[in-house]
């Protein structure tokens, strides 16, 4: 499976971009939530991203600030109190 490269930018009043790409289809939708250092051009994302389109469900996949194709550095990001 290869690694998509087209993705969508979510834009943060802070002007941070958060990556994300979603493929429209019938409810309920899916989202895929990535672990830790994960990001939505993994196997894992790719994959149920086609087992989403081959049942014609919606699926959106997307990348934490710092991680993949969205802004930030991981190092960076300052966690919530």
């Amino acid at each position: 499976m290869s690694k998509e490269t087209e993705q969508d930018y979510l834009t943060r009043e802070d002007g941070i971009r958060i990556a994300y790409r979603h493929t429209p289809g019938k409810a309920p939708g899916v989202i895929f939530f990535g672990g830790f250092k994960s990001d939505m051009t993994g196997i894992k994302a790719l994959s149920l991203e086609a087992a989403c389109k081959k049942q014609g469900r919606a699926y959106t996949r997307f990348d934490y600030r710092g991680h993949g194709r969205s802004d930030g550095d991981f190092e960076k990001v300052k966690m919530v109190d």
